[in-house]
Order: C-alpha cells, then sequence, then structure tokens
C-alpha cells in the first residue's frame, strides 16, 4: 500500500514538474494515469480540468469539474463542489448536466403562497403636534426656540434652536 502511494506521489510530482516547463499534454497524461489509479480523489480530477481548460478541451474539463463535485458532495464539501461547477459552466455556460447538477446541489428556498406584510413605519414613534414646538431636551440638555431676529439683520419671524451655555464641570485628580 505504501509502494503505491509512494508511486502516486511520484507521479504527482512528474505532473507538477512537467505543468512548471510548459509541457501541458504531458502533465494531462499524467494526470489522466493518477485518476485511473485512485478514482475517488477530487483533487486529482480538479487538477485535470484545469489543464484540460488550458488545453481547450472544453468537454474534458466540462466532464472532469462535474465528477469532482460529484465526489466532492459524496464526501460532504457542497461549497467546494458549488464551485467546481461554477468553473465548469464558466467554460461552458450552456452545458445541460452542469446546470441540472448545479440545480440539484442548490435548491431554490421554499416560498410562502401568501407574503407577510412588512412595515416599514412604526407611527407609534411619530411626535405630535405639540411635542414639536415645546423646549426639547436633547441628552440631559434642554434646547429652546430663539427668534431668529436677535441673531442678525434680514431674517424676519424665523426661529433657531439655541444651545444654553455650559456650566463648568469640576475637576477631578488624576492618579
Amino acid at each position: 500500500m505504501n509502494a503505491l502511494r509512494n508511486d502516486d506521489r511520484a507521479l504527482k510530482d512528474r505532473a507538477h514538474l512537467l505543468m512548471r516547463k510548459g509541457k501541458l499534454e504531458a502533465a494531462a497524461e499524467v494526470y489522466v494515469d493518477l485518476i485511473s489509479r485512485n478514482n475517488k480523489d477530487p483533487a486529482l480530477r480538479l487538477h485535470h480540468a484545469e489543464l484540460c481548460d488550458r488545453l481547450n478541451r472544453k468537454d474534458r474539463a466540462v466532464a472532469s469539474y462535474q465528477v469532482a463535485a460529484h465526489l466532492l458532495v459524496r464526501s460532504g464539501h457542497e461549497a467546494r463542489a458549488r464551485a467546481a461547477l461554477n468553473a465548469g459552466l464558466r467554460i461552458a455556460p450552456k452545458d445541460p448536466g452542469l446546470r441540472r447538477a448545479l440545480r440539484d446541489l442548490c435548491p431554490p428556498p421554499k416560498l410562502s403562497l401568501v407574503p407577510r406584510p412588512i412595515s416599514y413605519f412604526d407611527f407609534e414613534i411619530i411626535p405630535d403636534d405639540e411635542a414639536l414646538t415645546e423646549p426639547h431636551f436633547i441628552a440631559g440638555e434642554e434646547w429652546s426656540e430663539v427668534p431668529l431676529s436677535n441673531a442678525g439683520a434680514g431674517l424676519n419671524n424665523r426661529t433657531v434652536s439655541q444651545r444654553p451655555p455650559e456650566r463648568p464641570r469640576a475637576r477631578t485628580r488624576e492618579r
């Protein structure tokens, strides 16, 4: 069993080296050999799909992405499976098998037949007219209306809120 794993590791290293050298055809053949030895590994399928995409083998890339998504779902990785299907749809956006697999993986949310009414306004918090004309309390300070005619020339019969003068605060000793 260990010898088989060492052979797989050596083949993966060889495929990686071939990819770095730019020999994508040979690397794809190595991945096909790896997949035939270990057909339950979704990572091998994803690498093979990326290589096929680079080599413009769209059908093989889509098939590898779809098988990788199936293996990922079986191992409990739905988000990664969705990502693999979306990568396949990037290559072939109208592929019915990928669209069906994505639809099966992400069913639409169940909607109720009668929507609940949504209220955007709470009419109980709207103040009445008397509350608008009385002095206001903001952060514990009283504000009152002052005619603007006292503030400057040319402003007739308009009022503005004026903040009361601040009281001196008691100083505290720093430790």
